[in-house]
């Protein structure tokens, strides 16, 4: 009986913006989307899956954004939940500040030396200094190996890469890794005004950044990974400083980063820091 008046009330409070679409309508209103089935119902409490992209409604019909999902997913600004590519078992730890970050991650060998990439996103509200640690293991589960990586002043929305390398072995199969994050009163967070454009090049990626915003950022560091066909085949960085091993308000600064492998894409994330009692 409380869940059919609760469908009710959602129906009621439906709006009348409609966008049409496969099986049922958008509606919009000044709290959110909803979408209405075609017996009238609105969709709440579950994930639906629209035009061949996943969303996930709450309790009260309304699609969840920018938030991670009841069961620990997570969506994006368009409400649609982000994809993400894992060769890790990765727990995160139990605060929620741990739970807002979304992370992709790739390996590739390369003479002995597995190179496992993560690309982490901070979706929380803080600028947060994040803690890897891992365990490589084989395809009969033994562990042939271990690694950590860390990385301060990460800003709100800001997107980096972090790698382990895991040195002597070739048959590593999967990690069992751990994330956790400290919120971090000790930077400014500056990584979030530098602009990162990209040009490619034969076996190389030209990248420029540009500081737009009024505080010098030390130790601008790019990092590229390389792709093809999906793959990653390479990943290299260069740090992007002038001769105070900075990026000053207003700068441009221009590096290459070369790959030794052929490729066809290329991502590029930038970190950078400025620590609160520098001069």
């Amino acid at each position: 009986m409380k869940k059919s008046k609760l469908l009710g009330w959602v129906f009621l409070t439906c709006a009348i913006t409609v966008f049409p679409a496969y099986a049922g309508e958008w509606k919009q209103d000044e709290k959110g989307w909803q979408y209405q089935n075609e017996d009238g119902s609105c969709v709440a409490n579950q994930w639906q899956e629209i035009d061949g992209r996943q969303y996930y409604f709450g309790s009260d019909g309304y699609r969840l954004e920018n938030t991670t999902t009841p069961d620990g997913k997570r969506v994006g600004t368009d409400g649609a939940l982000i994809l993400t590519a894992s060769v890790s078992q990765i727990d995160y730890t139990a605060d929620s500040v741990t739970r807002d970050l979304v992370s992709s991650d790739w390996m590739y060998t390369f003479y002995g030396t597995t190179y496992h990439i993560f690309e982490v996103t901070n979706y929380s509200p803080y600028t947060i200094s994040l803690d890897i640690n891992e365990s490589a293991k084989n395809g009969a589960g033994q562990i042939v190996g271990a690694g950590s990586a860390s990385e301060d002043d990460i800003p709100s929305g800001c997107t980096i890469f972090l790698i382990n390398y895991i040195s002597d072995t070739t048959d590593v199969t999967g990690f069992e890794t751990t994330f956790q994050t400290t919120i971090n009163d000790y930077y400014i967070p500056v990584l979030q005004n530098i602009a990162v454009e990209t040009v490619l090049g034969n076996k190389k990626v030209i990248v420029k950044i540009i500081n737009n915003g009024s505080i010098a950022a030390e130790f601008p560091q790019a990092t590229a990974v390389f792709f093809k066909n999906g793959k990653v085949v390479d990943c290299n960085n260069s740090y992007l400083t002038d001769a105070d091993y900075e990026i000053k308000p207003g700068a441009v600064i221009t590096k290459e980063i070369k790959s030794y492998e052929d490729f066809d894409d290329v991502k590029v994330h930038l970190t950078a820091q400025k620590y609160q009692f520098s001069s």
